[in-house]
């Protein structure tokens, strides 16, 4: 009798095996890997890099890194102003890392960005834009 009685139950035995030995294969890997430490880059302003400051507006952003308690207490700050010029374009100014205790790397940018719009008139929910600019 064996396998060939109940031939439904054996595969379906099966695939749930060969599906529960990858989620585990999966789950070691995951456990492995998070408990290495990885490099990583700090995202110094979280803002769209295709929108635009409207010509004439002020923008300004303010985000804070904090950590309240002992020990490393500290407190870090990026400020973030752009100011519009038309045609698309706008002129900005990022400072980072000012804050408690004193960075050894506390920064000015300056920069300017401008992102043409594309396709606009025959695809206007795209919103695509060629973006170019340095900041």
């Amino acid at each position: 009798m064996g396998s060939q009685a109940f031939p439904a139950l054996t595969k379906t035995w099966y695939t749930s095996m060969r599906i529960t030995s990858r989620w585990l294969l999966l789950a070691q890997w995951l456990g492995l890997f998070s408990m290495l430490t990885v490099p990583a880059q700090q995202a110094i302003v979280n803002l769209p890099s295709a929108d635009i400051t409207p010509e004439g507006k002020h923008f300004i952003m303010h985000e804070t890194q904090w950590r309240p308690w002992n020990p490393g207490r500290y407190w870090y700050a990026t400020n973030f102003y752009c100011y519009g010029i038309g045609k698309n374009t706008e002129l900005a100014v990022t400072t980072y890392n000012s804050g408690t205790p004193q960075a050894l790397n506390e920064n000015i940018g300056v920069g300017f960005k401008t992102a043409l719009p594309m396709f606009q008139k025959r695809h206007p929910a795209w919103e695509m834009k060629w973006r170019w600019g340095r900041w």
